[in-house]
């Protein structure tokens, strides 16, 4: 009987290129919880850049995102910078949704997207892109 090949058989350079394909979420749920070896892989600084690079087109001045992604991959926590931008997006969706749905306290949720600066750009371009299936799509499409 002949042996099955298992994903675990792939060389880690093969494990890397197939990482590129997985979504931050599918590599933090899914594939490095699947083994010590997928762990260390998923933990790669090459990999966090890569998804920084692909999910976030904007990056508030703070970060100093050109110097950091021209520099080493490995003098930056790439990986601790993409939750913290993932935790920013998901923030600005919240105060958004809610600006839209309640009247209360709007200017103080509308300031606290601003303080998030060029953060807050990719979810607010998102959300002017609305599908027209939203009951909320025109306010969507005007914040």
């Amino acid at each position: 009987m002949a042996s099955r090949t298992t994903i675990s058989d792939l060389p880690d350079e093969v494990l890397d290129q197939v990482l590129h394909y997985l979504s931050p979420k599918q590599t933090i749920l899914n594939f490095q919880r699947a083994s010590k070896r997928f762990a260390r892989l998923s933990e790669e600084p090459l990999l966090w850049r890569y998804y920084c690079r692909t999910e976030f087109k904007y990056w508030d001045a703070k970060h100093r995102i050109k110097q950091k992604f021209d520099g080493d991959a490995g003098d930056v926590e790439w990986k601790k910078l993409y939750i913290h931008r993932k935790q920013i997006d998901i923030r600005t969706s919240e105060l958004l949704d809610s600006i839209l749905s309640q009247q209360i306290g709007r200017i103080e949720k509308a300031k606290d997207i601003s303080e998030f600066g060029y953060d807050a750009k990719d979810t607010l371009l998102r959300n002017c892109q609305a599908e027209m299936h939203r009951d909320d799509v025109l306010a969507r499409r005007c914040v």
